[in-house]
Parts: C-alpha cells; sequence; structure tokens
C-alpha cells in the first residue's frame, strides 16, 4: 500500500501544477473524511508547512535533515527522503514537484 506522501506526490507530479486545496481535498478523502465539510479544512496543513516557528526559535529543530529542511521548517511534503526524493515545492500559488539530486541543500 502507497502512503500518502507518495500518492499526492505521484498525483501532483501527473497533474504538473496543483493547487493547495487540491492536495489538501485529496488527503481529506484518503483519510475517510468529507472534503466539502469545512471542519475539516484545516487538517493535514502541517503536511505542507513547518511545525511552530516558536519550537524553531526555541533551537527544538535540531532535526535538520542533508537537504537542509526540517520537520519544524517544511512540512512533510516539502521534504525529500532517501526512499523519496521528490518534494513539493510552492511555485506561486501553485505546487510542482521537484526531485532532490541528493547532495545539495535545498532552499
Amino acid at each position: 500500500m502507497d502512503t500518502i506522501k507518495k500518492m499526492v506526490l505521484d498525483y501532483a507530479e501527473k497533474k504538473g501544477k496543483s493547487k493547495w486545496k487540491d492536495l489538501q481535498n485529496m488527503i481529506v478523502t484518503i483519510k475517510g473524511m468529507d472534503p466539502t465539510d469545512k471542519a475539516n479544512r484545516g487538517y493535514f496543513s502541517s503536511y505542507f508547512s513547518g511545525g511552530s516557528s516558536f519550537m524553531k526559535r526555541l533551537g527544538h529543530d535540531k532535526n535538520i535533515g542533508k537537504h537542509g529542511r526540517g520537520s519544524n521548517s517544511h512540512g512533510l511534503l516539502m521534504r525529500p527522503t532517501k526512499q523519496d526524493p521528490r518534494y513539493l515545492e510552492k511555485d506561486g500559488k501553485d505546487y510542482i514537484v521537484k526531485v532532490w539530486d541528493g547532495k545539495s541543500k535545498l532552499a
């Protein structure tokens, strides 16, 4: 079974450019929730953005990977991994899939 991250990245890669709302709705639907219910609107937003900037200021972001992105600075979909070097990058109002080369630090 594919992970949510893999499913979202596959979808976004196939589409080329994706809106946040489309990707968010996909995640909510995968989790068995109703994307039209406004109560579910904020769920999984941390997949796109990092954790608390307050925690980062306190120095709790020791989890910076070789790519230069940590859980307090970038969300799950915005960080590449060894298993899947793809990640989302914001391009204006859209998100596009990029592939990390395994060496360079990302912005």
